[in-house]
């Protein structure tokens, strides 16, 4: 089985007045949808049946924000997922924390704003906090040469490499601009290499062993493989692995305890994490989600991923984990070849582990993800809103799907003149 990942923004797009936010969408799919055997498409069609017929909501209802579940629900019918979990806040108040449909279709289990899921690409901007941490603590600059930190790290080799590779710097892993580029020579972190024994060992000595497919620093392609690389700086700066060095410094910080990374394996799922339901002929497990921790590894609710969207949002409650000045180099556009620019236009750019989309004097950013049955976002609307949604399914056409889920609720988010003052994290 071959999975083809790759990621891209959704620009923004101004429909009846309402604009979503640019998405940094990763995507991974198997294309050998021919070897869909005819009860295998009956049995998945009859799982959505049942769960966009049969649905469960659960969380505390609120009447003014009435327009979030309506979207919810459109969109779990509309693509045929079997469910889903919503959380909003509003001037750090969580003000929204919904269940939608199923996390076990055939055990009837509901989706609750508790439920576990894998949040796949939404880890990058949770790694950016973690390299932001230990640069306010002066232990990296984002001009630093990147693999400098990592002639520490056992067994890893520069023999016969990239000379290019002592160009990269640590802010171009962040922007994706370190000279890796899966539309070219692949994505290593769905490659047959990332089954066997010492993942991250080998996959850097292979990387480190092929050309760069372009100057470090000259231009934008989207690389799991640079987060994968930040991963391991982080061990290799802190003595620490990847896992306890986020939960102590990212995740306590904002009262979230029950993050973990995933494990790949249906028998091996963590309490309350929810069952994945792929698309055509994709397995849910198919891949090493263990290695890839620092790009799209993680487990959330949407509750803790509002706890750390609130956490970093600008706003003076609840108090913010990284520096203000931090906080603007996050969002801040790339420097590539000596000047600053955006990648994609000069209103959209990738920042430090986010997408930005500017929009006169504000900014909103996001980051989407997207493994085999798997769908995520979160969004700062810069106005004073976030949310984070999370889905149990992805169908064949994950991108469009992540476009869809992020005009439905930014137009949800447009309509309410009215926030309820309750909230839900006390």
């Amino acid at each position: 089985m071959s999975y083809y990942c790759y990621g891209g923004y959704a620009p923004d797009r101004h429909r009846s007045g309402i604009f979503s936010t640019p998405l940094l969408i990763t995507l991974c799919r198997n294309f050998n949808f021919n070897t869909m055997r005819p009860i295998q498409m009956f049995f998945l069609v009859g799982l959505f049946a049942i769960a966009t017929t049969a649905s469960a909501d659960t969380g505390a209802v609120s009447s003014e924000l009435g327009a979030f579940d309506k979207a919810m629900l459109n969109i779990l019918s509309r693509w045929k997922i079997p469910g889903g979990a919503l959380a909003v806040t509003h001037n750090g108040r969580l003000v929204l924390a919904r269940g939608y449909g199923f996390a076990d279709v055939e055990k009837k289990i509901p989706v609750t704003p508790q439920s576990m899921f894998r949040i796949a690409s939404v880890s990058k901007p949770i790694t950016a906090v973690a390299v932001i941490h230990l640069m306010e603590a002066g232990k990296i600059g984002l001009d630093d040469q990147a693999v400098a930190h990592l002639l520490t790290m056992p067994d890893i080799g520069f023999a016969d490499s990239d000379p290019r590779l002592w160009d990269i710097r640590v802010r171009d892993l962040l922007q994706h601009t370190a000279g890796w580029d899966r539309e070219v020579s692949g994505d290593v972190m769905f490659s047959p290499l990332n089954a066997y024994s010492q993942p991250h060992v080998r996959l850097i000595n292979t990387m480190f062993q092929r050309q760069l497919d372009y100057a470090p620093g000259t231009r934008y392609a989207y690389s799991n493989f640079g987060f994968h690389l930040l991963g391991r700086i982080i061990e290799q700066l802190t003595g620490e692995t990847y896992y306890d060095y986020v939960r102590q410094q990212v995740l306590e910080p904002a009262n979230i305890s029950a993050m973990r990374l995933a494990v790949r394996g249906a028998e091996r799922k963590t309490s309350n994490e929810v069952t994945y339901y792929p698309g055509h002929n994709e397995d849910a497990h198919g891949f090493n989600i263990e290695s890839m921790d620092a790009h799209g590894g993680w487990l959330a609710s949407v509750v803790d991923l509002a706890k750390f969207m609130t956490s970093i949002d600008g706003n003076p409650q609840p108090p913010d984990q990284i520096l203000l000045d931090s906080l603007t180099k996050l969002l801040a556009p790339p420097v590539m070849a000596g000047k600053q620019a955006g990648n994609h236009a000069s209103d959209a750019w990738y920042g430090l582990g986010v997408g930005i989309f500017r929009s006169g004097k504000s900014a909103s950013w996001s980051h989407g993800g997207s493994l085999p049955g798997s769908l995520a976002l979160v969004v700062n609307t810069g106005t004073a809103t976030t949310w984070a949604v999370l889905f149990n399914g992805r169908p064949s056409a994950g991108d469009a799907t992540l476009d869809d889920i992020s005009n439905r609720l930014w137009q949800a988010s447009n309509g309410i003149s009215d926030w309820p003052e309750h909230n839900l994290f006390e």
